[in-house]
């Protein structure tokens, strides 16, 4: 703290060998051992140049952005760190999304678009000041937002270097959901993706391969997934091009959506489980939403006059949250929450993941109305 060490506070110190006993990897490496091995290399290209990284879901990406961040501000160095989503920052380090660090307004970004950030402002002195700024879920942005950026640090920074000569760092997987770009097709979202920004050539590619949460007797699921993220899977002749084959072994081959439920959440059904079912298409969420509320030994409590028209809860089940409410106490689009009390207008719920994991929050009823102009509804 400040320069100074635990000893001087007369504190223990950490017991890193226990620490290290705890994460040991079936191959008797610990994963901390080699996280700190890879990132050794990776932060030497880093104070050389700009890096983009990718690396599957899994494959330590957030911590080793988190250990940038505490190991250069223990040293007393800046370190900006923003996300592309809000759900996103609220992983990271102090972290902020890329609109509201880079004053940059509206939501959709164009070619055109400008910071409002002022030469003088804070920020602007942090951005002077930081030794690394690190960008998380960059693949969910688009070539314009990276173009902004690179305008804006050049601005701040006062010369025509790349990136105003920051060291910036990219992180994502181009494996998972690219951006949503509004009534685009296939090709207007390929040319909207940042590989396609032609400041990307500015940067060092990395990518990570190890999947840190790989438990044993599932490599083989993982590997078979990254080669379905990479598009390498074997064509098979009888099927079409856009359909793929998935492995006896991977598939619950009971039809039933009960099998499918007791797979996932157990039987009995786990009161606050953190698993999930992934849905295609909404009919099939809601169906299976209805099926496991029945299973919670609790009273079902609705709510109306929100889209669905009806929202059936009871404590102990999960819930999603649909807005954006407090990004600095994890309250944003996708957080998870477990439902502990229903009032008429409020409900008391506990976050279920992430760096805000067991805050208690309220949620208020809110009244809402969607940007979109082709959306007519109002809900509270």
């Amino acid at each position: 703290m400040n320069g100074r060490t635990l000893e001087e506070f007369h504190l223990p110190l950490p017991d890193f060998q226990m620490i290290s006993q705890l994460v040991v990897n079936e191959n008797g490496d610990s994963e901390i051992t080699m996280v700190e091995k890879r990132l050794m290399g990776e932060t030497m290209v880093a104070q050389l140049d700009n890096t983009s990284q990718h690396g599957p879901g899994g494959s330590g990406k957030t911590f080793m952005y988190n250990t940038f961040g505490n190991v250069l501000e223990g040293q007393g160095k800046t370190v900006i760190m923003f996300a592309s989503t809000r759900i996103a920052a609220t992983l990271l380090l102090n972290g902020a999304t890329y609109h509201s660090t880079f004053k940059i307004y509206p939501s959709i970004i164009t070619d055109t678009t400008t910071s409002k950030i002022e030469e003088h402002s804070y920020i602007a002195k942090l951005i002077r000041e930081a030794s690394l700024i690190i960008c998380y879920e960059a693949t969910m942005m688009t070539r314009y937002a990276l173009k902004a950026l690179e305008k804006i640090l050049r601005k701040i920074m006062k010369n025509n270097l790349p990136y105003g000569k920051k060291v910036v760092v990219l992180g994502g997987d181009f494996r998972q959901c690219l951006l949503v770009v509004k009534h685009g097709k296939r090709v207007k979202v390929v040319e909207t993706i940042i590989k396609n920004c032609p400041f990307l050539s500015h940067f060092h590619q990395l990518k990570l391969h190890q999947n840190m949460r790989t438990v044993a007797g599932s490599q083989k699921h993982a590997d078979w997934l990254i080669t379905l993220g990479n598009g390498t899977l074997p064509r098979i002749p009888s099927l079409s091009p856009w359909v793929i084959e998935i492995p006896q072994e991977f598939l619950i081959l009971d039809q039933k959506l009960e099998s499918l439920i007791r797979y996932v959440f157990g039987d009995p059904y786990v009161v606050e489980s953190i698993n999930a079912i992934i849905c295609p298409k909404n009919r099939d969420c809601l169906n299976i939403n209805n099926l496991i509320i029945n299973k919670v030994p609790e009273n079902l409590k609705t709510y109306k006059r929100i889209p669905q028209h009806e929202l059936k809860l009871k404590i102990g089940a999960i819930m999603i949250l649909l807005k954006n409410i407090n990004s600095r106490q994890g309250l944003c689009y996708g957080t998870r929450l477990f439902v502990k009390e229903l009032r008429d207008d409020v409900i008391l719920a506990i976050i279920a993941a992430g760096k805000h994991k067991g805050l208690k929050v309220f949620l208020p009823r809110i009244t809402m109305s969607p940007a979109d102009s082709l959306l007519t509804y109002l809900s509270t």
